[in-house]
């Protein structure tokens, strides 16, 4: 039988969309294998480096406590910085480790139900030397009906830590860092970190959480690394302008993770 050119046409059109597909198949497949070798080479990388800085930070220890001799001022405080330029260091690679995980789909957690008053209390007892050392007050703010929370307590000290270390290095002396927890409607939960100063980076959200777009420095991925951990737990992170002045970065947890008090 004669096949009329419509037809013709419409065959062939099919032929070709079914040619795209499998080439679109292929090409993702080498995609999610290009980011899991990727994944795979950062974890080599960051293992291998952060020996090294491990053992950078230990001799400025050595040197900053005088075992190697004594120093004067100005070399104690250089030894002093180089400390502090190596915890930051240490830090970055912590993360790049920690996003590697993720993206190479190797994060698991370890899921517990957390009591939220004391949990919190304890992670501020942990950041205040640093938050003292800048002049930094540390408040918190929990209801009188506070949930309990279903998630990954080193995770979740983890990214409350991150957030409070970039709003107390952020942060003017004689400032303060404000911890708050508020159930939202959805019957979720939201954990939020607010600072008097711009803190949390870009005043553009979706910039400021960018991994490519945000905020340089040994803190570039600091808030993609939250981020991600929070997506992690089946949530989400925002982070916008504080009420008055300042700015305010928040965990968002599913009604399924709340556990009534």
């Amino acid at each position: 039988l004669a096949i009329s050119p419509a037809i013709r046409r419409a065959r062939d059109e099919v032929r070709s969309l079914e040619d795209e597909a499998a080439r679109l198949t292929v090409g993702s497949a080498a995609a999610d294998a290009s980011r899991r070798d990727l994944s795979q080479f950062l974890l080599r990388l960051e293992q291998t480096l952060a020996a090294a800085v491990k053992t950078v930070v230990g001799l400025s220890d050595v040197l900053a406590l005088g075992a190697a001799g004594p120093l004067n001022d100005k070399q104690r405080e250089y030894a002093q910085r180089i400390r502090g330029d190596g915890q930051r260091l240490a830090q970055l690679l912590e993360d790049v480790h920690d996003l590697a995980l993720i993206d190479a789909g190797q994060l698991k957690l370890d899921e517990r139900t957390i009591d939220l008053g004391p949990f919190i209390a304890q992670t501020l007892d942990q950041m205040r030397g640093q938050a003292d050392r800048s002049r930094i007050a540390l408040m918190h703010s929990l209801p009188v009906d506070m949930p309990r929370l279903s998630a990954d307590p080193s995770r979740l000290r983890q990214m409350m830590r991150r957030l409070l270390d970039l709003a107390i290095r952020a942060g003017e002396s004689g400032g303060q860092v404000h911890v708050r927890v508020a159930r939202e409607p959805s019957g979720g939960l939201a954990l939020s970190v607010e600072s008097a100063s711009q803190g949390f980076g870009h005043p553009d959200a979706e910039v400021a959480l960018s991994r490519a777009e945000g905020p340089g420095g040994a803190s570039a991925l600091t808030l993609p690394l939250v981020k991600a951990l929070a997506e992690r737990h089946g949530g989400r992170m925002s982070v916008g302008p504080a009420p008055g002045r300042g700015s305010v970065a928040t965990l968002h947890f599913p009604p399924a993770r709340t556990i009534a008090a």
